[in-house]
């Protein structure tokens, strides 16, 4: 496993020439040396089981004792074309909370390179009511999307156990602008949302795009089960929206675990899904929601229910029949198991078992797996990645593929394990946030999705029990290739 390393290019402003460049897409894209002419060898391709290159976020301090990445989003930031990277990340010491970090960090593609182009700290430390503190606990779920309609992607970023988010403000030219906003109006020492997952889409059409996010799996302040958020003017007039609800389901949710976004009835307009529990008919049987048909005068979406039959711990929108509405790809509470679900194509709402995949590594009861798809192989097919929300430096199989086939109605779990996860550890505690640091896409810029996964303090040296230097890393690995 290379180690890359980037310092500098800190700050709100973007580095500019003085960024330090990191070359991160070796694999497949021919290197020539900074300021060397003539052309490079062809590189080799990818292991079967190959190790990952490494961005290090951050070099963590001995004090500290918890942190992770929490969130990672691809998206042209900058708008020429390639996909950059935005990772919301936390690092806590617990006997010095002054010096805690809660900060996004972002990554500009150049070519065959990263540059950190910003990293914005979120935190705000209040030394006189320490619980009143901005982002005390630490970074959430963030997303990309065009709030304002200036045609630059901005992000959203929310708290992790708070009542407090982000909106960061894309001014062009690298430079980005954090805006702070409360759920409520108002900060409060309630420890009152931890959103696990956060989408965008635009849901009213009115050209911008909003933001929605899961409250909270369990209390559900305010009677909400997801928030939306929407402007008709800049980022800082950003504000909740309290009257967008859902209506025709009779059941009581609990435990919503995650959100999706896609087009799940054909109407060509965004609709959301969600997993959670039925809590009103004694058992609390696994139910999938999806939320259609929003209607922006009345603020109502209508609800589709079905039952899984098993408790899922991430859902995604998976478009794996073309001209179809898009199915859903679920995973198990305990990291053992993936459906997929085909949408009706041509009739009225509704989903089908098409497969159930087993076998997967099973290293996180009661937490499960992140989920994220995009075209691996090449086949034209989605294929599914998951990511097990526990882990430790020794399991190499954190991260598994699965292979679709014929427009989704066979899938295969690919053994043994295609990428390796040695020396990355993935943080074991924290029940209700299920950090989605898992993203599958073209951030090399050669016509192929990447996988792209956060993870928790990693020994810098995990072979070697008298280095106890620690750093936060994310991991990308190359072009997958299938059997």
């Amino acid at each position: 496993m290379r180690q890359l390393t980037v310092r500098g290019g800190g700050g709100v402003r973007g580095a500019g020439a003085g960024g330090r460049l990191l070359t991160i897409c070796l694999l497949n894209v021919a290197v020539v040396a900074l300021g060397a002419a003539g052309d490079a060898e062809s590189p080799p391709k990818p292991d079967y089981q190959s190790a990952p290159q490494i961005i290090q976020l951050v070099k963590l301090e001995s004090s500290i004792d918890a942190g992770t990445v929490t969130a990672i989003v691809a998206a042209d930031l900058n708008g020429d074309g390639r996909k950059d990277l935005a990772v919301a990340w936390y690092a806590t010491d617990n006997e010095a909370p002054a010096a805690n970090q809660r900060c996004v960090s972002i990554y500009i593609a150049e070519a065959n390179t990263f540059r950190r182009s910003a990293r914005l700290d979120l935190y705000v430390y209040n030394s006189s009511s320490p619980a009143f503190s901005i982002f005390r606990t630490g970074t959430a779920a963030m997303t990309a999307g065009d709030f304002d309609g200036d045609g630059d992607l901005d992000l959203a970023v929310a708290a992790f156990y708070g009542d407090e988010l982000y909106f960061i403000e894309n001014l062009g030219d690298e430079v980005f602008r954090p805006h702070l906003k409360f759920m409520f109006g108002f900060n409060s020492p309630g420890n009152f949302v931890t959103p696990p997952e956060m989408v965008t889409a635009d849901f009213d059409g009115d050209g911008r795009a909003d933001v929605a996010y899961i409250v909270d799996p369990v209390q559900f302040p305010d009677g909400d089960m997801i928030h939306f958020w929407r402007t008709e003017r800049g980022i800082s007039n950003m504000y909740r929206v309290t009257d967008w609800t859902a209506y025709g389901s009779e059941l009581l949710y609990q435990w919503l675990r995650s959100l999706t976004v896609a087009d799940f009835d054909g109407d060509g307009r965004p609709d959301l899904a969600f997993t959670a529990l039925d809590h009103e008919y004694s058992g609390d049987v696994p139910v999938v929601s999806v939320w259609h048909e929003f209607d922006p005068v009345t603020g109502y979406f209508k609800t589709y229910d079905f039952f899984p039959g098993m408790s899922c711990s991430d859902v995604v929108g998976v478009q794996a029949q073309p001209g179809c509405p898009a199915g859903l790809a679920l995973t198990d509470n305990n990291g053992t198991k993936m459906q997929y679900w085909s949408a009706v194509c041509g009739g009225p709402l509704g989903f089908t078992l098409i497969a159930q995949v087993t076998g997967y590594a099973g290293l996180a009861p009661s937490r499960g797996m992140a989920i994220a798809t995009g075209d691996l192989n090449g086949d034209g097919q989605p294929d599914v990645v998951t990511k097990q929300l526990r882990g430790s430096v020794t399991d190499a199989n954190q991260i598994e593929v699965t292979l679709s086939s014929g427009e989704g109605a066979s899938w295969t779990l690919v053994m043994p394990t295609p990428v390796s996860t040695l020396g990355l550890a993935t943080q074991t505690y924290n029940g209700i946030l299920r950090p989605h640091n898992l993203v599958v896409a073209d951030v090399c810029g050669d016509g192929r999705p990447e996988i792209v996964a956060g993870f928790a303090a990693s020994y810098d040296n995990y072979e070697d029990e008298s280095d106890n230097s620690r750093s936060l890393k994310i991991g990308i690995w190359e072009d997958f290739i299938g059997n």
